[in-house]
């Protein structure tokens, strides 16, 4: 997980408040308990998890247009 880290940083891959919300909505999680999206502890595990499949997806050649 460290390299896909140093990926993303390299190739500027981030996670924009709006994929970020979207992502959160759509958890299980976010109906079963609601308060549990409060912890910062979660949501910046969520964040890591979103980029680090916008990094495999990159390295793959799903970001692509063609794919």
């Amino acid at each position: 997980m460290l390299m896909l880290g140093a990926i993303a940083k390299k190739e500027k891959i981030t996670v924009s408040s709006n994929e970020f919300a979207q992502q959160v909505a759509m958890t299980p999680l976010a109906l079963q308990d609601p308060q549990a999206l409060r912890d910062p502890v979660l949501l910046a595990s969520l964040a890591r998890s979103i980029r680090n499949r916008k990094t495999v997806d990159k390295l793959i050649g799903l970001d692509s247009p063609e794919a």
